[in-house]
């Protein structure tokens, strides 16, 4: 189950770590590359 989450949200495995620094920086990550895919589409 750990793998599953870690494949669709790596923050929110890092979150269940106890690693919310790394959680944080993952989520940003993660939103800037959806908005930089998504952003050509329009």
């Amino acid at each position: 189950m750990r793998y599953v989450i870690a494949f669709f949200f790596p923050w929110l495995s890092l979150f269940l770590q106890g690693k919310i620094m790394s959680g944080i920086v993952c989520l940003i990550l993660q939103i800037t590359i959806i908005g930089w895919i998504a952003s050509p589409v329009r």
